[in-house]
């Protein structure tokens, strides 16, 4: 007779956790409700439980669970009246006892029943589970877990989610299994490695849920074309990593998947046709065939139209490698992408096949598309013109009073430019016709505004409206946006004034915007305007703010990568000359007399009245202020632009990129800024079979010369570069310095440098740097300098410059958890090439006198 008869669970459960009393004497026969009876207890001893009486119990759910050492026999136990056996064993990762005379008739719940059961390899096949809808982690993390199911009734199950996830060794037919009411069959085979059964006929039309179904599954290969998945919305990592996976899915209706993300990430063997797939309720492929290294299929009639994002989609694959990938899949990328450098090289692809990009987006509707297939009708207004969708909108007007009868706009959106009306009417402004024969009506100048006002993501000049502004007369309409501009706080007043300034315009907008993000983009689109380019290059140089920096360095590489430069190239071709002539110099006139303005030797700029012979110190008060403005304004930027100058000047020394005569002569002879460089700088020659022919200096006159004053003919066959010390002999660098003392001519650079560095083993000056401990501010100002990009990780910062030839440079500093900026950090140097080449000594050798001298570590090298 037992000692104990507890009336209900929490009687039974003060017992449980009395390590003293022996379960064998507790008579169970009253209870019911067994859920989570041992949660509390430390028990180690479980004898006894074996003759339990549980007759009567109906909730077992999670009973034994995280009990790591229960692995008692409870096969004679009743179990004829148990609904739940929810989470029953999860935990118990010795449990391996047979189960097999269990009555499971009217358990409905069996979720993680089993779940971490790791030892847990019995036979359950006898079992009747036809009550059961939920059998989610069921087997979850079974590693030995391997007897067959297939006489289970599971016809009224419902999930399926992670039910063998993780059973690395089952391989067991399922085939006769009816499914047909599952709706979740997420991870169900998650990690079963050994898994390779036919489940082609089962009915898996009610299931929505797919995600990593064979996730890992790396050998499984069995065809699934008879599958209904019409219901499905998500297969993110469905295929995953199942390497010899490679059965037909063409057939299969996928019209309501949303998710595909690594859908065939690391599918090693899968390359079928998806051609017939119907993809217009997708929103992201993320990585969907990434490292799917065999996958080659024609992709090109996949409607994206809801995609929002694919990055990685097709890296690693014969598509990518082969430039296949489908145009729409490059479109989508680039208005997608989060990673703005990335777009750089899409919008080359698009621009270069621009109607076939086109056409297959034409038909789609999200406005991402929409906006960007405007985007493009209106950068590409000639190339597109037969094909574009809003044909019937562009109209030839023949008089003002044909626009004014034709032009229709927005009444909603009409509503929020009503300012205009305001400004017009009390600056009393009025726009006239080309031939200043009439006032034209506001009308026109707002649905030039609404135009502009509609646009979103993209910021671009609406080529269809020249169509309108051609008939107006430029004076007056400039006059009209720029006081639209001045007297409003809007974006739309500030974007049409900047699409339609003139320089003397834009001096006055980057005064008032200077770094904004909007105005940016606005001088990004002037790219035939060599002043607001160089406006924009001083946003990039100067500002020291990480967030518009980053902007401006994004607009004008996509600018560079059009030109085909590096980015510090763009640099030169942009430096203004602020309308001074070849010798520096700029005549104007206030008054009737005449004023010079012009460039000095030592980069001063003076104003000298040529009338009265004398250099004026400053700026008379009697001119005129749009006069006095530009002075001020070129006094300050040419300083400012002669110092981000000799920063490019030192990335040419370093990558030693030759020039063709052409472009040199236009950057370092013809603009009158640059021209000082060229005379304080030493040149290398080359014929046009790029052989060194002599070095020389540019004396300023259009002459030039060597060390010993001989004079030195080009011919526009010729290349040029910097001279290094990897150029010329010991020497000739001897006698150049010599020249320039001579002249007493002062280089902006030090081409020749006097540190004692053995060029031949840059091994033990590298060494040498290594470690070296620097205050982690200068480590970032040293970077921002050089315009060195910056990965910022998780306990690593990593500063890297990479040149034409993708020789790198790389400073890594390593800290923990984080860094501040007046902390001390050690740094590791190394040189590398990203395509495995060999780095060039040139490349090492003047990055290493730049940490040495701009981190004052010269005293290492006595």
């Amino acid at each position: 007779m037992c000692k104990y008869k507890p009336k209900d669970k929490e009687e039974l459960k003060r017992l449980v956790e009395d390590n003293n009393i022996y379960l064998g004497d507790i008579d169970t026969s009253l209870i019911t409700d067994m859920s989570n009876l041992f949660s509390k207890t430390n028990r180690k001893d479980y004898s006894g439980i074996e003759n339990w009486n549980t007759e009567n119990v109906i909730n077992m759910e999670a009973v034994f669970m995280i009990l790591k050492n229960f692995n008692s026999d409870i096969n004679n136990w009743n179990v004829s009246k148990v609904e739940n056996m929810k989470k029953m064993f999860s935990g118990c990762s010795k449990f391996n006892q047979p189960l097999d005379k269990w009555d499971t008739s009217k358990v409905n719940d069996m979720g993680g029943m089993f779940l971490a059961c790791k030892e847990f390899n019995q036979d359950i096949n006898s079992w009747n589970v036809s009550n059961v809808t939920d059998m989610s982690n069921m087997f979850c993390l079974c590693e030995k877990f391997n007897q067959p199911l297939d006489k289970w009734n599971v016809s009224k199950v419902e999930n399926m989610k992670r039910i063998f996830s993780g059973c690395s060794k089952f391989n067991q037919p399922l085939d006769k299994w009816d499914i047909s009411k599952v709706n979740d069959m997420g991870g169900m085979f998650l990690a079963c490695k050994e898994f390779n059964q036919n489940i082609n006929s089962w009915n898996v039309s009610n299931v929505r849920n797919m995600k990593e179904m064979f996730f890992n599954c790396y050998n499984f290969n069995q065809p699934l074309d008879k599958w209904n998945v019409s219901n499905v919305e998500n297969m993110i990592c469905m295929f995953a990593g199942a390497y010899n996976f490679n059965k037909s899915l063409n057939d299969w209706d996928i019209s309501n998947v949303k998710y595909m993300l690594s859908m065939f990430n690391g599918a090693g063997s899968f390359n079928k046709p998806l051609n017939k797939w119907n993809t217009a309720k997708l929103e992201n492929m993320y990585s969907m065939f990434y490292n799917a290294i065999m996958f080659n299929q024609d992709l090109s009639n996949w409607n994206l139209d809801n995609v929002s994002d694919l990055a990685f989609a097709f890296e690693e694959t014969p598509l990518k490698k082969n430039n296949k990938i489908p145009i729409q899949f490059i479109i989508a990328e680039y208005v997608t992408a989060k990673n703005k450098s990335s777009k750089i090289e899409q919008f080359e692809i698009i621009k270069n096949n621009v109607k076939e990009a086109y056409k297959s987006i034409i038909n789609y509707n999200n406005k991402i598309y929409t906006d960007f297939r405007i985007m493009l009708e209106n950068e590409f207004y000639r190339e597109l013109s037969e094909l574009k969708t809003n044909n019937n909108e562009v109209l030839n007007f023949i008089s003002i009073e044909d626009i004014e009868n034709s032009i229709n706009y927005d009444k909603k959106n009409n509503q929020k430019l009503n300012f205009i009306d305001d400004i017009i009417k009390e600056k009393e402004i009025k726009v006239l016709t080309k031939d200043k024969s009439k006032i034209i009506g506001i009308k026109i100048i707002k649905y030039i505004y609404l135009e502009y006002y509609n646009l979103k993501k993209y910021i671009y000049k609406i080529q269809t409206l020249d169509n309108i502004i051609n008939f107006l007369d430029e004076e007056s309409f400039k006059n009209c946006i720029r006081e639209i501009y001045i007297n409003s706080q809007k974006d739309v007043s500030v974007l049409v004034c900047g699409v339609y300034a003139d320089d003397n315009m834009l001096i006055e907008m980057y005064n008032r915007e200077n770094s904004s993000l909007l105005f940016m983009k606005i001088l990004a689109l002037h790219t035939d305007s060599k002043f607001a380019l160089s406006l924009l290059y001083n946003v990039f140089a100067r500002n020291k703010k990480a967030s518009i920096k980053k902007e401006a360095i994004s607009l004008l590489n996509f600018i560079a990568e059009k030109m085909n430069l590096e980015l510090y190239e763009l640099g030169f071709k942009v430096v203004y000359d602020f309308g001074l002539d070849k010798r520096g110099e700029k005549i104007i006139e206030v008054n009737d007399n005449k004023y010079k303005i012009s460039l000095k030797n030592n980069n001063a700029v003076e104003l000298f009245d040529i009338n009265n012979k004398k250099e004026l110190k400053s700026i008379p008060k009697y001119f005129p202020e749009n006069i006095k403005e530009e002075i001020k304004h070129i006094r300050k930027e040419i300083p400012n632009i002669l110092k981000s100058q000799n920063y490019n000047l030192i990335k040419i020394l370093i990558s030693g990129k030759k020039y063709n005569y052409k472009f040199w002569k236009e950057i370092f002879i013809d603009n009158p800024i640059m021209n000082k460089y060229a005379y304080s700088l030493i040149w290398n020659l080359y014929d046009e079979n790029m052989n060194l022919k002599t070095s020389f200096r540019y004396l300023g006159d259009g002459s030039y010369t060597d060390y010993d004053d001989n004079n030195v003919v080009m011919d526009e066959n010729c290349y040029i570069n910097l001279s290094s010390v990897f150029d010329l002999t010991k020497e000739d660098i001897a006698k150049w310095k010599m020249h320039l003392n001579d002249y007493e001519i002062f280089q902006p650079i030090n081409q020749f440098p006097i540190i004692n560095i053995d060029t031949s083993d840059f091994n033990k000056v590298i060494e040498k740097l290594k470690n070296i401990e620097i205050v982690y501010s200068s480590l970032k100002a040293f970077a921002s300098r050089y315009s060195m990009n910056v990965i910022y990780k998780f306990s690593e910062s990593i500063f890297y410059f990479e040149d034409f030839k993708k020789d790198q440079f790389i400073i890594k500093i390593e800290f923990q958890e984080y860094v501040n900026n007046g902390d001390i950090v050690k740094i590791n140097i190394s040189f590398t090439n990203s395509e495995n080449k060999t780095v060039e000594n040139r490349f090492i050798y003047y990055w290493l006198v730049l940490m040495i001298t701009d981190l004052k570590k010269e005293k290492l090298f006595y």
